[in-house]
């Protein structure tokens, strides 16, 4: 799988404040390329997650794809700093995951998604658990 964005979009996007907060290693010398290429990668891990919902025709185009993979792998940098210091970055993450449940639930003609359902999977048939029950 290859990442919406590259480390070199996050650098041109994110502000060089944030970037010293979030990517710059311990000792300075500039950001992590390293550890923003796996936010990166996480992002849009997560990110084809609700994809996987929603019919090709209704993807958001690459450009949009590649801000919001950017959104999401600062809120994932932002991870293991005080809360306080990132609550945009935290309401900008809030609102495109949003975006993409409400995308997937128009997709499928339902509410949005919790994550939570009463059905069982559908490899729990009767054939599947024969001998079980």
């Amino acid at each position: 799988m290859t990442a919406f964005a590259t480390s070199d979009d996050f650098l041109d996007r994110v502000d060089n404040f944030f970037i010293d907060q979030v990517a710059a290693p311990a000792g300075g010398g500039g950001p992590d390329t390293a550890r923003i290429t796996t936010a990166l990668d996480d992002a849009t891990a997560q990110l084809e997650g609700w994809l996987a919902r929603v019919p090709d025709d209704r993807r958001p185009d690459a450009a949009k794809l590649l801000a919001d993979c950017v959104v999401v792998a600062l809120y994932l940098l932002t991870l293991n700093r005080p809360p306080a210091d990132f609550e945009g970055i935290k309401a900008a993450y809030d609102d495109t995951i949003a975006f993409y449940r409400d995308l997937a639930a128009e997709a499928s003609g339902g509410p949005a998604a919790s994550g939570a359902s009463s059905r069982p999977s559908p490899v729990f048939d009767d054939d599947s658990l024969e001998g079980f029950v």
